[in-house]
């Protein structure tokens, strides 16, 4: 019988693109609740790819946050 070994908890964390850190980082704490989402936004977003290169436009990030142009910039 093969046996299916559960990935232990540290090993996951690393394919983690957000560390749960940030939620006891000062300088993120410090941001408000939209820079924070923001923030999250442009770690987690679509415009990143798997080795890191980054398409941020603003306009298609504010329609996809929901947000004006005026609010995103």
């Amino acid at each position: 019988m093969a046996t299916t070994e559960k990935p232990n908890r540290p090993d996951m964390a690393r394919f983690r693109k957000v560390y749960p850190r940030i939620w006891s980082d000062q300088d993120f704490l410090s941001l408000g609740d939209s820079e924070k989402l923001l923030a999250l936004f442009a770690l987690t977003g679509p415009q990143s790819n798997r080795i890191g290169l980054f398409e941020f436009l603003p306009a298609m990030s504010a329609e996809r946050l929901g947000w004006s142009i005026e609010t995103f910039q």
